[in-house]
């Protein structure tokens, strides 16, 4: 039985992993079209999005609220439109 937990956890980690990835790519076009800024370290910011996601999803199951959602969707809105220009000064 332990085995077959092992292959489970493996499998969905590697689906956690692909939506990493994905994240990543996209990641990575913004930072190419001048979305987000050429210093972001794009593979760290696709796993925090990813970790806080994870999060979120726990939460709702927990809350039965969707506050989690709602707090998530406003930061990472804020992340990703963060002012990104040179500073003048």
């Amino acid at each position: 039985m332990s085995e077959m937990l092992l292959a489970i956890g493996a499998e969905v980690e590697a689906i956690q992993q692909a939506a990493v990835d994905i994240l990543r790519d996209c990641l990575n076009q913004a930072q190419s079209t001048g979305e987000l800024p050429l210093d972001e370290d794009c593979d760290n910011l696709a796993i925090f999005i990813s970790n806080a996601w994870q999060g979120v999803l726990a939460r709702l199951k927990v809350s039965r609220s969707l506050q989690p959602l709602e707090a998530f969707i406003i930061r990472l809105e804020r992340l990703l439109q963060a002012d990104h220009s040179e500073d003048p000064s």
